[in-house]
């Protein structure tokens, strides 16, 4: 995590910059690492050596990244084993998760430690409250029961804003197209009551106020246009009836027997046809909300853990081949703070690629020192691109870092 003075850089940008950061606190950074060494490949000017170096540093930091990252996969997926509700194996010990189960606890602290390293902000039980007070799910109303869970935490990485058309009164069909704020990823963590399992879900392009229709836990309820249109015909079909007793009893053309035969069958009608209209629309807002949640979801349980491994090896991999190219470019020995690299790496992906982020510098200064890239830390001044070459490919062939993160997660800090 960011501690309180790389948080206190953002206060140090210039003005211009400031202004125009919407979302500070996002340390995602939304390039491929592709792309950022065809970037730094192209300007020589501003990176002098590193931009014919760039595809070899590319290529070494991945290799060192990945070996540590996969040892990590390999690690949680044992842990999440038991827990995991989609295995198709049979399961021999008992994985019941109680507060004092330790598989339990060394599982969601490694949990934790990955939606960091993946540059993922945990929602606080206040931020849940005002999200599931704000939902409207697409006109949808869902009930969130809290007895049904024992266990919930929700990650999210990136803040945006997307256009939705949602249908009105005015616009029936057309709908009128409105700008939402989203969550660009979005995880659940939830272990259900009386079930041992944890599910781990992730999703894409979330709208914030749609939040609590992604629950396992919650249900959909009729809103009051759906009540109005399920019991408004019966309402309509029951003052028909009224009407044509009256009439029946105005002619006395029939017994009293006949009218309550007339009466019951009637009622009897109006109250399947009620049941059935019901039925059918509360069927449709299900209906409706499967739609929804089949289109975001990016992955479910084993697979999220492969998604945000994965993303934390290009996280890591990007952040340290900015910070290697800005200081092996510093000719000038301006760059001799974490602020500093933080200022010069956030105002050129502003200015070359037009996106704001929070550069998580110290991150990608912890990488460079675990590969051994500086010739002197405390000087913030790294090696040349020649011999950083040869030192992260010995730092590879030597599997020198191979259980980084299995150290490093063990209690869920960074």
């Amino acid at each position: 995590m960011h501690d309180d003075g790389a948080r206190q850089s953002q206060t140090d940008h210039p003005e211009s910059l400031r202004e125009q950061l919407e979302h500070p606190d996002d340390r995602f950074l939304p390039i491929r690492p592709e792309d950022l060494v065809s970037a730094i490949a192209s300007d020589p000017a501003r990176f002098h050596s590193v931009s014919a170096a760039a595809s070899g540093l590319f290529e070494w930091l991945d290799r060192a990244v990945d070996l540590e990252t996969s040892e990590f996969q390999d690690q949680l997926s044992r842990l999440y084993a038991s827990f995991d509700p989609h295995r198709d194996t049979v399961l021999l010990d008992d994985p019941a998760i109680a507060q004092g189960d330790e598989r339990a606890r060394s599982l969601l602290n490694r949990l934790r430690y990955l939606f960091d390293k993946a540059n993922f902000e945990r929602l606080n039980e206040v931020q849940i409250e005002q999200a599931l007070a704000e939902a409207n799910t697409h006109g949808l109303r869902v009930r969130v029961d809290p007895e049904r869970v024992t266990r919930l935490e929700l990650f999210v990485r990136g803040r945006s804003s997307a256009t939705r058309r949602r249908r009105s009164w005015r616009r029936p069909r057309s709908g009128i197209e409105h700008e939402v704020e989203v969550y660009r990823r979005l995880v659940v963590i939830v272990q259900m009551a009386d079930d041992p399992t944890i599910i781990l879900k992730m999703f894409r392009d979330i709208p914030v106020a749609d939040l609590e229709a992604l629950l396992p836990h919650a249900e959909v309820q009729m809103s009051l246009f759906d009540k109005a249109k399920v019991f408004g015909g019966g309402a309509g079909a029951l003052g028909g009836l009224v009407t044509k007793v009256s009439q029946i009893v105005a002619g006395a053309t029939f017994a009293a027997t006949q009218i309550l035969w007339v009466a019951v069958v009637a009622l009897g009608g109006l109250a399947m046809r009620s049941f059935f209209g019901y039925r059918r629309t509360k069927h449709f807002r299900n209906s409706q909300r499967t739609h929804h949640l089949y289109y975001q979801t990016v992955a479910n349980n084993n697979g999220v853990l492969a998604t945000l491994v994965a993303m934390v090896g290009r996280e890591e991999v990007k952040e340290a081949l900015l910070a290697y190219a800005f200081l092996a470019a510093d000719d000038e020995g301006k760059l001799v703070s974490e602020r500093a690299i933080d200022d010069r790496v956030e105002m050129w992906l502003l200015e070359h690629f037009g996106v704001e982020i929070n550069f998580d510098c110290p991150d990608a200064i912890e990488t460079l020192e675990r590969f051994g890239l500086f010739e002197d830390r405390a000087a913030l001044r790294v090696l040349p691109p020649t011999e950083a070459l040869r030192a992260i490919e010995a730092h590879w062939c030597s599997r020198r870092s191979e259980s980084y993160h299995l150290d490093r997660s063990v209690d869920g800090a960074v």
